[in-house]
């Protein structure tokens, strides 16, 4: 499994990496990442409109 803090990290692993499998789990990760911001977010800006 991939320990990378924030989004810097995991482009210089994708930079670096020739292998497409681990391109592929890492663009996965990245998309799950920016999901779970998302949501975050929603529900933070859910809680400041009442």
């Amino acid at each position: 499994m991939l320990h990378v803090k924030g989004h810097g990290g995991i482009t210089e692993q994708l930079a670096g990496s020739n292998n497409s499998d681990k391109r592929a789990v890492i663009s996965k990760k990245l998309r799950e990442m920016d999901l779970d911001y998302n949501i975050m977010n929603e529900r933070k800006n859910r809680k400041n409109r009442r």
